[in-house]
């Protein structure tokens, strides 16, 4: 019964891959089933945590913090470490979406002490990152300057051009937040120029829409006006 759930379980991610999500949904619950008849903790925690997902793509985000908090309560009976931190991270984002910024960045902190007992590089880089924007948002500037710089060396360590690419982005708001604009110029240039090589659709519509209200700080229009028609552009080819 074990194999059925597996195959279950697979077909729902494959159906996800590829944007089916009803079709996800109903094999990732034929998964659960299985596995909560057989008592797999370990198999119904990744249960939960694929059926979160689902829904947060969907953008349903009570269902998918329903999930998650189903999935986390298993992780923590299991001291599955890195289920944890999966799991807290994904409710930090779907928190962030509620605007419940503070309760985020609580899970986010969560979610990198776990990944920093598995040195989990890559995940600890993006956490950071993400800790740093909610710092941004929450207009905390200088503490987020940290994270950043953190996340920075991190992303750099391991050569993730598109990890740089978002904490430059993070690095270009905080520089535009202290009033530092020729730095924000800069960063947000190379964070722009990463995300096209990268062919990162969302990211190039948010540094240009970025750059854009930069130059109109600074008064330039012309070129607030060119980067406003880029951002523009880019989201009608995305």
């Amino acid at each position: 019964k074990a194999n059925e759930a597996n195959a279950y379980n697979n077909i729902g991610n494959v159906y996800k891959a590829h944007g089916l999500f009803d079709q996800a949904l109903k094999n990732n619950y034929a998964a659960i089933k299985i596995r909560q008849e057989i008592n797999d903790s370990s198999a119904i925690a990744a249960s939960f945590l694929n059926i979160g997902n689902v829904y947060l793509r969907l953008n349903d985000l009570d269902k998918a913090k329903e999930y998650y908090l189903k999935s986390l309560a298993y992780f923590k009976v299991l001291d599955n470490q890195f289920g944890i931190a999966s799991t807290t991270h994904n409710l930090a984002l779907i928190l962030e979406d509620l605007g419940e910024y503070e309760s985020a960045f609580k899970q986010y902190s969560i979610a990198l002490e776990n990944y920093k007992k598995l040195d989990r590089k890559k995940q600890i880089a993006k956490t950071l990152n993400n800790m740093a924007n909610n710092l941004l948002i929450l207009e905390k500037p200088d503490l987020a300057k940290l994270y950043l710089d953190s996340a920075l060396t991190m992303y750099n360590e391991i050569k993730d051009s598109t990890g740089i690419a978002s904490a430059e982005e993070n690095l270009g708001i905080y520089y535009i937040q202290t009033g530092q604009y020729d730095k924000a110029e800069e960063i947000l240039k190379d964070s722009y120029s990463l995300s096209r090589i990268r062919n990162l659709g969302k990211k190039e519509i948010e540094t240009t829409k970025l750059l854009s209200e930069l130059y109109a700080l600074k008064n330039d229009h012309k070129y607030a006006y060119t980067y406003f028609l880029l951002s523009d552009s880019i989201r009608s080819e995305v």
